[in-house]
């Protein structure tokens, strides 16, 4: 089979076809591809922005987590150097339960420390 009436019949088509096809098809297949990349394209950025979106709400969700933590073991922390000064200089005898006081004061300034345990091992 020769090529040359192959190309002849290919050349030929869109004279035996009528104008309202070889007219829209092309048409359609135009906006059809355009309309398929746009969407595409949209849907690929709108899958960033909802990451982008996710990312920063979670990254400023773990920074007020860690701010509370800081918070929560900071004033534990200067509650346990305050009586170790206080045990230092006297203030606090565990023979004689002087000092309790200041736990219970302490308790009141400090609003996340719950309770004040002391003990010897």
């Amino acid at each position: 089979m020769s090529i040359k009436p192959l190309v002849g019949e290919i050349a030929n088509l869109p004279n035996k076809l009528p104008l309202r096809i070889v007219l829209i098809v092309p048409l359609m297949l135009l906006l059809t591809g355009t309309v398929g990349v746009v969407g595409y394209l949209s849907f690929r950025n709108g899958q960033k922005a909802v990451n982008d979106v996710a990312t920063q709400l979670r990254d400023e969700v773990v920074h007020q987590i860690e701010e509370k933590l800081n918070t929560s073991t900071k004033a534990a922390h200067t509650v346990n150097r305050l009586n170790a000064i206080a045990f230092a200089r006297g203030d606090i005898n565990i023979a004689n339960a002087k000092g309790e006081h200041n736990f219970w004061q302490q308790v009141e300034i400090f609003p996340t420390v719950t309770f004040i345990y002391w003990t010897l091992d």
